[in-house]
């Protein structure tokens, strides 16, 4: 929901509907909105924190240590299957 509205955008009753129970069970797995982006978030970020102390970690010269920073980066995000979880903006986001 976060992806195709826009974490802005999206309401609990919108996750509710897309995953077919009350907005009030909902309540009973999270306790916000903003818990549940937390929950989306974490793995990936936690990812991408442990990839990028081993690069950083390595012998490598700065400008390769940079472009496989960036390429775990990308292939974070890929394999999670997420791209910006602000719709206004998909490169950044100035209100999350």
């Amino acid at each position: 929901m976060f992806q195709t509205k826009g974490y802005h955008a999206a309401t609990v009753q919108d996750i509710a509907d897309a995953v077919g129970i009350l907005k009030g069970s909902l309540y009973h797995h999270v306790k916000s909105k903003e818990d549940l982006l937390y929950l989306i978030v974490k793995e990936p970020i936690a990812r991408i924190y442990e990839r990028m102390a081993e690069i950083v970690a390595g012998e490598l010269p700065a400008g390769e240590k940079l472009r496989r920073a960036i390429l775990a980066h990308l292939e974070v995000r890929r394999v999670s299957g997420r791209t910006s979880i602000c719709k206004s903006s998909p490169t950044a986001c100035s209100g999350c």
